[in-house]
């Protein structure tokens, strides 16, 4: 009978192990993230945080390059730029639908519900300090 050996592979790096702490932690705040559009534009926005956090250039900034992808088949610069000097001005979820309703028309109200979602989840994450 042959005795059994391991197989020891170099050069692979190890597969990332799934922390299934920071799982449940970010369901967490995701359900803490309002659905209706009411509540999610009501819901208060720690600016300060944001800004400490540099949230909007290293978050928000890529997420809304892709949506633009995704929206105008690509990246328009002009619209990306818009977006986050509105935010970085503070101003509300349906200040910026006004002002992008003219580039997105009809998918407006879906962008900015989705934008404020993720502004809102990058915020709590980092209140959470994860």
């Amino acid at each position: 009978m042959k005795k059994g050996f391991a197989t020891i592979e170099f050069g692979k790096k190890p597969k990332k192990l799934i922390d299934l702490s920071n799982k449940k932690k970010l369901e967490q705040i995701v359900n803490k993230i309002p659905k209706d559009k009411d509540s999610l534009f009501a819901f208060p926005v720690n600016w300060e945080l944001a800004q400490k956090a540099n949230l909007i250039e290293s978050k928000i900034r890529p997420w809304v390059t892709a949506r633009s992808k995704e929206y105008m088949g690509t990246e328009e610069p002009m619209f990306i730029n818009m977006v986050i000097s509105r935010l970085k001005k503070k101003e509300s979820a349906k200040k910026i639908m006004k002002k992008v309703k003219f580039v997105l028309e009809e998918d407006t109200e879906v962008f900015v519900m989705k934008l404020w979602r993720m502004m809102i989840f990058q915020l709590l994450k980092a209140e959470a300090e994860m």
